[in-house]
Formats: structure tokens, C-alpha cells, sequence
């Protein structure tokens, strides 16, 4: 069904009647909701920033989001009026895919350059020479030791003066474990202040340096 234009009330506020043919969900609204919202002249849709009660505005506009639209925009007619909301429902749904996996791209991005950044620390270097040469920890663990990609912790610097604390995996030929390292940088240099290994089948902690 079209409208004739007499009979499209669209843009006129609290007189406008939604068309039956468009009772209904509207996407587009539920997804991107404020952007949305910009883009039909329902400043509702805005209310998503209020504490709390933002978090019902989607669901709200889902199924007032025609009716909104319709009543605060002109449009030339109902099929004019789906055409549009087609397409804000496209771009929703690739908005929906598309920015969590560049979000998770970015966070792994920024994740392993820290990793790399602390695998080529002296005292990342150091502590596995230390590891991969102690006798304990080859029992515990088996020949040969390999560190797993991702260390995790934090580092603290301030001019030439810094901490660590770093986890890093380690996988042996017969079990795997943790690496715990507490480093300190004096002067530029760093030096590994304590070291232990955690056994992770046992739960057994080899203290290297104390």
C-alpha cells in the first residue's frame, strides 16, 4: 500500500499515524540507536546516555523506532520510508560484526606489541637462561623448556628508574608452568630482584632468586 499525499501525515509530531504496514521492529534503531536516532530527528534516542535508564532506550526504540521516525521526519511516502530503514538495518548489522572484531584487532594489536616489547627486555632474556638452565625446573618440566607467547604484567618506568612484575608460560616436554619475575632498573640497568617457577600439574613453587 502507497500513500497518497494528502494522506501522508509523516513529520507532523503527535498527529502523524503510523501506517499499519509499518507496526513492526526496527533494527536499525535497537543497533545503532543515538546514531540512528541523529539521522530520523528522534532526539530520543539520545536518552541512551542517561545513567542507568540508557540501558532500556534500545529496546524501547526497537519497537517504537517506526513509529518515532514517522512522526518526526517527512517522508515521501511508506515505501520511501522502508527503503531507508532497509538500509539503516544493513548498516547495522555490519556495524555490529565488523566493530567488535576491530576492536578485538586493535586490543590484540596493542597486546602483542607489549608482549614483544617485554620479550626483548634484558630481564625477560635473563630469566630464561635462567630457567632453561636449571636443574629443577628441567625435572619438573622436561627438556627443552620453551616460553609460551603471551607475558603478561606490568612494567613501570621513570627516567632511567623502573619495576616489573611479569608471568611468563613456559612449556616442557613433560609438564607446563609460570615463570613469576620481579625485576627492578637502576640507572638504565635492570637486574631480576626475585624469580619463581610454578609447576602447574603440581602446584610446586622452584624459587631461583630470592
Amino acid at each position: 500500500m502507497t500513500l497518497e499525499h494528502d494522506d501522508n501525515t509523516s513529520g507532523r509530531g503527535d498527529i502523524a499515524e503510523l501506517p499499519p504496514e509499518l507496526k513492526g521492529v526496527n533494527w536499525g534503531a535497537f543497533l545503532l540507536n543515538w546514531i540512528w536516532g541523529l539521522g530520523n530527528n528522534v532526539w530520543q534516542a539520545f536518552l541512551v546516555f542517561v545513567p542507568f535508564f540508557g540501558f532500556v532506550v534500545p529496546f524501547v526504540l526497537l519497537f517504537k523506532g517506526n513509529e518515532w521516525a514517522w512522526k518526526s521526519k517527512r517522508w515521501e511516502s511508506v515505501e520511501h520510508f522502508r527503503a531507508v530503514q532497509r538500509k539503516w538495518t544493513k548498516w547495522s548489522i555490519v556495524a555490529a560484526i565488523t566493530v567488535p572484531l576491530l576492536f578485538s584487532g586493535l586490543f590484540y594489536l596493542i597486546f602483542a606489541g607489549v608482549t614483544s616489547s617485554m620479550k626483548t627486555s634484558d630481564y625477560y632474556i635473563e630469566a630464561m637462561e635462567i630457567v632453561q638452565n636449571d636443574e629443577r625446573v628441567l625435572s619438573a618440566l622436561g627438556s627443552p623448556i620453551e616460553p609460551g607467547w603471551f607475558v603478561t604484567g606490568s612494567i613501570k618506568t621513570s627516567g632511567p628508574n623502573g619495576s616489573a612484575l611479569i608471568s611468563i608460560p613456559l612449556n616442557g616436554s613433560r609438564a607446563e608452568g609460570t615463570a613469576h619475575v620481579a625485576a627492578e632498573m637502576a640507572l638504565g640497568r635492570w637486574s631480576i630482584e626475585a624469580m619463581a617457577v610454578e609447576v602447574e600439574t603440581s602446584g610446586e613453587y622452584i624459587v631461583l632468586v630470592e
